[in-house]
């Protein structure tokens, strides 16, 4: 379920953060303070699955060199359209995957990617950390945000919130 309402918000670059934004309760914002508090000016970071670019906008005015890939057009156009307008930004946008990445191996400092993870098949999982791995230098981390998905008894109060955000999302459209 969580996925079609995925796609669905991903179809709406223009609201697409500010509903999933009510989607994650916050959390998304929060994640990415968090991260913004891990980067330094001058690092070189890759973040996959950037979707509106409103992370890697942030890291790029932070003074660090940016490559945002996102398989999605319609995500990489609205990003492009706000890239932030300040002298010697390196903010670049590219439609890719994963599979593709098109960055020299060693060349990153941090590989990002946030609540994309979950959206992927287990093979395209192990693709994606292993591109990951070659993408960073020496030294480089990794970030991973990733929704996860409880089991057991856990399960029944996640997939209540689930239908419930589902709908919220419904209204919202």
């Amino acid at each position: 379920m969580a996925v079609t309402y995925m796609l669905k918000l991903e179809q709406q670059p223009k609201s697409y953060d500010s509903k999933f934004k009510i989607l994650t309760q916050g959390i998304n914002i929060e994640v990415h303070n968090w991260i913004l508090d891990k980067t330094s000016p001058d690092q070189s970071i890759l973040e996959v699955g950037c979707g509106t670019g409103s992370l890697a906008s942030k890291m790029a005015l932070k003074g660090c060199k940016v490559i945002a890939i996102d398989k999605n057009y319609q995500m990489i156009s609205y990003a492009m359209k706000n890239i932030p307008e300040k002298d010697n930004i390196e903010l670049l946008y590219q439609i890719d995957t994963i599979k593709n990445l098109n960055v020299p191996n060693k060349s990153q400092d941090l590989v990002i990617s946030t609540f994309m993870l979950s959206e992927l098949r287990p093979l395209e999982q192990q693709i994606f950390l292993r591109n990951s791995w070659k993408a960073l230098k020496t030294g480089g981390r990794l970030i991973i945000a990733a929704e996860f998905v409880p089991s057991g008894i856990w399960k029944i109060p996640f997939k209540v919130k689930r239908w419930f955000y589902g709908k919220k999302l419904k209204r919202l459209n």
